[in-house]
């Protein structure tokens, strides 16, 4: 029901239930009341005048009392809405005993608003909703600046410590230990620039500042090679991977850095957060959309995880294992997706392991 035609009903109900006490108070009046003080009913002057000025003052209480069962709805919503404005984000404990009855319904005067006050209530939910996110997301991300500066204070330390070594008066270093030591150094220091890129990158597909080169590939033929290239990595060599197509030759226009990286952060994921010996198997099929699921025996994610997996800053992990990454890999994963017009979803159990998702437009 629209507010006006309720407001329109509230008035018409009020109009008729005043006139008709008005027309029993005016009764008792004209017959009991002025044979009393002495005002015959022949005097029609006196009469009219007394009739009217009751009329008038049954007219203007009438109508306070009608402004203030209308209005004092009113004043619970101001308060309500100053409540909202000064950041507290819970709806009043006396409220729903305000304006409800025990049935659930709400109460005469408040049936006028009932709009209103869902509307102001769903309000109010929200913004509890989006504060509690908020918080979270603070919280998120002073542990994500905890987790970054410990990364980089890591390598540094390598770095300055090896540096100290070979620079140090005190010891003379065969070739093949300062070669040592200066592979560590560089390894160390690629290390850090991967967390800078990662920064880098992060924040430019977050304001999207990085324009897709697109061209068309064979995403089969991609994939396959990409696979080939994490197994040869030294971190890989202890894990199974497999994969199948339901096509040899699926072309797709994409970015084929960009898409290389989302691909390459999820294979690591996988292995990263797994023991050794875990199975990670990787399909694509080509359906009214092209399929792409990396599945793996590992030892899974809790719905904590899961939830939090694509969001910045979240650094979660399932293992016992330290946590080398950046808490950024699968939030560019997701963006770099997303901007390529796809989508991507997780599924895990613990024990069982995790199954990723992801679906591309063939249009």
């Amino acid at each position: 029901m629209k507010i006006g035609f309720r407001l329109g009903f509230h008035f018409i109900r009020s109009l008729c239930i005043g006139t008709f006490f008005m027309g029993i108070f005016m009764a008792i009046f004209m017959e009991g009341i002025l044979p009393l003080i002495g005002i015959e009913k022949d005097d029609k002057d006196t009469e009219a005048l007394i009739v009217f000025s009751l009329f008038i003052c049954t007219l203007l209480i009438g109508a306070i009392i009608y402004g203030w069962h209308i209005s004092r709805p009113l004043f619970q919503m101001i308060s309500w809405i100053n409540q909202l404005a000064e950041g507290s984000y819970v709806t009043p404990a006396n409220t729903k005993q305000m304006y409800k009855k025990k049935t659930g319904k709400l109460k005469g005067p408040y049936r006028l608003y009932k709009d209103v006050f869902l509307n102001i209530e769903h309000l109010t939910n929200r913004l509890r909703e989006i504060e509690t996110e908020r918080e979270q997301l603070e919280k998120m991300k002073r542990e994500w600046m905890a987790g970054i500066s410990h990364d980089l204070k890591t390598p540094l330390t390598y770095i300055t410590g090896y540096s100290a070594l070979m620079l140090s008066p005190d010891h003379t270093w065969s070739h093949e230990e300062k070669e040592k030591f200066l592979q560590e150094i560089q390894q160390k220091g690629d290390h850090m620039k991967e967390l800078i890129e990662d920064l880098n990158l992060s924040f430019r597909l977050q304001d999207s500042q990085i324009p897709l080169r697109k061209e068309e590939i064979n995403i089969v033929e991609f994939t396959r090679r990409l696979i080939a290239d994490i197994t040869n990595d030294p971190r890989s060599q202890q894990y199974h991977f497999s994969f199948e197509s339901s096509n040899t030759n699926i072309i797709i226009p994409i970015d084929t850095k960009l898409f290389h990286r989302s691909l390459q952060n999820l294979f690591m994921n996988a292995v990263l957060h797994n023991p050794p010996g875990t199975n990670i198997h990787t399909s694509i099929l080509l359906q009214e959309d092209i399929h792409i699921i990396i599945e793996d025996t590992g030892t899974g994610m809790d719905e904590l995880t899961v939830q939090n997996l694509f969001k910045q800053y979240y650094r979660g992990t399932t293992t016992n294992v330290s946590n080398e990454g950046t808490g950024l890999g699968m939030t560019i994963a997701h963006k770099i997706i997303t901007a390529h017009g796809g989508t991507i979803h997780v599924t895990s159990e613990i024990g069982t392991g995790s199954k990723i998702h992801i679906i591309l437009s063939n249009h």
